[in-house]
């Protein structure tokens, strides 16, 4: 079906293409920023929506202590293994939706307790990152870290378990928040919500999916990959009333229905929204979005296509208000510098910002904005900086102190910085050089990695 979408600004300047490649990727360095100019901001969104088939990965290969990563058996290669597809992919909005539907779908391997498990929902999700949600649904409902997660593979018809039913309707697909039907400006009706009963019927047309412990443990690579198998014999085959609508529902009629329930599309959509932009959808985008959605197989690249193209994406460029999630931060930071993934620090550095990746808190995902902002964190996105910057800063000769911010600034990338910012980094460099002159060495080294640093970790650089 035809779908529509915004117009682009007309005469985008470069920090368009900058807020595009942080809100619809990672950051970038200098040469990919210039790539992405190069195509015209329209070119830039169709490439970001169409991902690469082949040459996905450019770069060199992620180690740690100069050896191959080995996700599932040392602890932190999960984390990093991520990271580096994150900062190595030219496929950015597949990264960033594949971290989205992370959060969305959360799982813990807290809960999990198997990173092979894992790291298949990964792939699921990347898989689905701009396709069809309602596939996406189905694969993740039998899949084997979500029924660990959520308790499918104990249900049975004798005890139907109703976590998943209640997750998949409060959480994933539908909301429960009443104040949705205000921010959906009507679409989404608290009249037209969940019941506890169709959460019970739902858990009852769920059941039949088991778990084989044997295989997760002694099978083939596939087997151990995912062990889950449908046994008829444990699903309750009895008549199920869930939104009004009576038969006998299995776990594929529990996805079809949520799909096709009136708040789906407009809570979806809402959602989605939300991890790009910081101000609500206006009404005429929340149309779009849930007319594109509806009548082209639920699919996620034609949501994204109204974000990506939306006004309210570029708006403030001069004054970002969106807080860089953790991840965000460390990934983007790597593309900024042109490093890559040499040891498996990250995730440790990730755990202490608060938010590690396939260890999300709780089924309902981090929360996101100020949320990631504490005096516990803060100090750790100072942490990260610092293992950003190391080795990178040798000593930049005689420079005034104008000069020595303009280099650092153009030393990582240019990222965005405030009148108000700037300002205080010149204040920073004229005092180091009153209190320190002449200087030598060291210590015009020590000025210029404390800007890059105040550049990166400082007020400025939580924003994007």
């Amino acid at each position: 079906m035809a779908v529509q979408y915004p117009t682009l600004p007309g005469s985008p300047t470069r920090a368009h293409y900058k807020r595009l490649l942080w809100r619809a990727g990672f950051s970038a360095s200098k040469a990919q920023i210039d790539h992405y100019v190069s195509k015209g901001l329209p070119g830039a969104v169709s490439e970001l929506l169409n991902p690469f088939t082949s040459s996905v990965l450019v770069g060199p290969e992620p180690t740690v202590d100069n050896r191959r990563l080995d996700p599932l058996n040392e602890w932190g290669h999960d984390a990093v293994w991520w990271i580096d597809r994150m900062v190595r992919s030219r496929n950015q909005l597949v990264e960033r939706m594949t971290l989205s539907l992370h959060d969305l779908f959360a799982t813990s391997n807290d809960g999990v307790g198997n990173t092979r498990h894992m790291l298949r929902q990964n792939g699921l999700l990347r898989r689905y990152a701009l396709g069809s949600f309602s596939t996406l649904l189905r694969e993740i409902t039998h899949d084997p870290a979500m029924l660990l997660w959520l308790n499918g593979a104990d249900s049975s018809k004798w005890e139907p378990n109703e976590n998943y039913a209640r997750e998949v309707m409060e959480l994933f697909c539908l909301g429960a928040d009443p104040g949705l039907e205000a921010a959906t400006y009507g679409l989404w009706r608290a009249s037209a919500s969940y019941s506890q009963d169709d959460i019970h019927e739902a858990a009852r047309a769920l059941t039949g999916w088991r778990y084989d412990w044997n295989k997760s443990q002694n099978g083939t690579p596939a087997e151990r990959a995912n062990p889950t198998y449908y046994s008829t014999t444990v699903h309750d085959t009895g008549l199920k009333t869930i939104f009004g609508q009576t038969g006998r529902f299995t776990w594929e009629d529990v996805c079809r229905l949520v799909v096709q329930h009136p708040n789906h599309a407009p809570y979806l959509c809402y959602t989605l929204w939300s991890y790009f932009i910081p101000t609500p959808p206006p009404l005429g985008a929340l149309q779009m979005m849930v007319r594109n959605y509806r009548s082209n197989s639920y699919s996620l690249k034609t949501v994204l296509g109204v974000i990506l193209r939306h006004p309210d994406f570029y708006a403030n460029l001069d004054a970002p208000a969106l807080v860089k999630p953790p991840i965000v931060f460390v990934a983007g930071g790597l593309r900024m510098l042109r490093r890559y993934i040499t040891h498996r620090d990250w995730a440790w550095i990730l755990a202490g910002m608060g938010q590690q990746p396939f260890y999300p808190p709780n089924v309902s995902g981090w929360q996101q904005g100020p949320a990631f902002l504490n005096t516990n964190t803060v100090r750790a996105y100072w942490t990260a900086a610092d293992y950003l910057l190391v080795n990178t800063v040798s000593d930049p000769g005689t420079q005034t102190p104008d000069v020595a911010v303009s280099a650092a600034v153009k030393a990582v990338a240019s990222p965005w910085v405030s009148a108000d910012g700037r300002g205080k980094l010149q204040a920073y460099a004229q005092g180091f050089e009153a209190d320190h002159a002449p200087l030598d060495a060291h210590e015009r080294l020590e000025r210029q990695r404390v800007i890059r640093g105040l550049l990166l970790a400082g007020p400025d650089g939580l924003l994007h």
